[in-house]
């Protein structure tokens, strides 16, 4: 099974509205027979700067297909 990682812009954007089109995009991805990483789900708190969200979601990245 490929792992893919959903990418998107997310900063300067409504979150509620981007999580939803993430959210859309893992079920259809899944749906599909893929194994997803959203980085919604990182495991890094939303308060958290951005430069530790990419620090994780470039780990996450490279574990990808």
């Amino acid at each position: 099974m490929k792992k893919v990682y959903i990418s998107g812009a997310i900063e300067h954007h409504d979150l509620k509205e981007r999580q939803e089109v993430f959210r859309t995009a893992e079920a259809d991805l899944l749906s599909r027979g893929y194994e997803t990483v959203n980085p919604f789900n990182n495991g890094v708190p939303q308060t958290a700067h951005w430069r530790e969200h990419m620090r994780v979601d470039i780990g996450l990245l490279l574990g990808c297909d």
